[in-house]
């Protein structure tokens, strides 16, 4: 009986010890923390009453047509009339309404480590302007606060121009439209579909950082296309791999991508520690390993339909995959090139397309292309930089919706 007596309070220890870890594990991940913009968008949704309201002034060099009204939760945008975008400098051509649910409260723990999991550079105005960017395609980027509604009583607001100096600025090069590096979007889209938008909130908190880190990457490079192209490339492949690197994680394991990029270095540390050391060096290594392969497989997984004008067969970038997946590694290949070795992206592959009456040229013309003391082959610059940004965007946009719970 005694032995009995043990045993089943040793069962009912053990079981308690596992209900709890299930209640730590379940308290860590209600308590993880998405981006302001997320978080703020959940508080609306749970009712938190609105402590602020703020407008800003959004700048685009797109003449576009239509406003954002409804389904976009605390954040309104409501277009400006204005008739004719200037082309050469960005117009506030947008006023972005927040208003914000979250009330800042100081931590009063001592952080231990250093944490910039959620670091993109930028406040709730740039992750609303990002996602809006990557949803349509568009330049947009918010300038300073022109007007606050503190509940003072006036429900027209308080002007304000205290923060102007934060309007942005686009630097460009090109004197006339056909010189354009990125000729989308083309004038005249409307952005009243806002169905994906209205879903944000519906991700999890670490897929809506991971979303945002990579609009705010793409909506830095479309930004400086036109004056700097060859940091446009780099970063547009940043966005891609900021996605793929989470997305791999739901695909394979830690351990499952370290026996297949380093078998043998997975046999010295099963050797010298056992499965142990392998699984923790798998775990603190894993965002390094075949990083090519991430980038590759991630864009073969979400690739577009080709854009519906296209340019002559000749100046047509072939859609097949095989023909997708060598562009790609040579664009990563150019990549590496550019971060480690100071090498810029190819001035062809940097060039303004060419407009054929049916659409742009998706790649440069010519056997080889000779400049500034270098010269490429055909073969080593597969495709222009607007055909690179579709192919990005779209990839981009199919992984959100891959993200989004199925609706019932």
């Amino acid at each position: 009986m005694r032995n009995s007596s043990a045993t089943n309070k040793s069962e009912l220890k053990l079981l308690i010890c596992n209900l709890r870890t299930k209640m730590n594990i379940l308290n860590k991940l209600n308590n993880k923390k998405g981006p302001y913009v997320y978080e703020n968008w959940k508080a609306a949704l749970a009712d938190k009453p609105s402590l602020k309201t703020v407008e800003y002034q959004l700048f685009t060099d797109s003449d576009i047509g239509g406003e954002i009204l409804d389904h976009f939760g605390p954040y309104k945008i409501f277009y400006n009339a204005v008739s004719i975008c200037d082309s050469q400098s960005p117009m506030p051509a947008f006023t972005l309404r927040l208003d914000d649910h979250l009330e800042y409260v100081p931590s009063s723990e001592i952080p231990e480590k250093t944490d910039a999991k959620l670091y993109h550079g930028g406040c709730i105005t740039d992750e609303v302007t990002a996602l809006v960017s990557l949803s349509f395609g568009i330049r947009l980027k918010a300038g300073g606060v022109t007007r606050r509604f503190d509940n003072n009583g006036d429900p027209k607001g308080h002007p304000t121009c205290s923060e102007i100096h934060k309007n942005p600025f686009l630097p460009k090069t090109f004197r006339y439209e056909h010189e354009r590096i990125l000729p989308q979007p083309l004038f005249g889209d409307s952005i009243s579909d806002t169905r994906k938008l209205a879903r944000f909130p519906h991700l999890s908190p670490d897929d809506a950082g991971t979303l945002i880190r990579s609009a705010r990457l793409y909506q830095d490079a479309i930004w400086i296309a036109e004056s700097e192209p060859e940091l446009s490339w780099i970063t547009l492949v940043s966005a891609v791999e900021n996605a793929a690197v989470s997305w791999s994680k739901s695909k394979v394991t830690a351990l499952e991508r370290l026996e297949t990029s380093k078998p043998d270095l997975v046999k010295l540390l099963n050797d010298a520690g056992g499965e142990k050391l392998v699984l923790e060096v798998a775990k603190k290594i894993v965002d390094c390993l075949g990083a090519t392969k991430k980038f590759v497989d991630f864009i073969l997984e979400f690739i577009p339909e080709p854009p519906k004008k296209r340019p002559s067969i000749n100046a047509q970038h072939s859609w097949n995959p095989t023909d997708i997946e060598k562009s790609m590694r040579i664009i990563y290949g150019h990549r590496s090139n550019a971060l480690h070795g100071g090498i810029k992206f190819p001035l062809p592959m940097c060039n303004p397309p060419v407009y054929d009456g049916n659409g742009f040229s998706e790649k440069p013309f010519g056997y080889a292309t000779e400049a500034y003391g270098a010269v490429w082959m055909a073969k080593d610059t597969p495709m222009l930089l607007h055909t690179f940004e579709y192919i990005v965007r779209n990839a981009l946009l199919k992984w959100w919706e891959s993200m989004l719970p199925r609706a019932d």
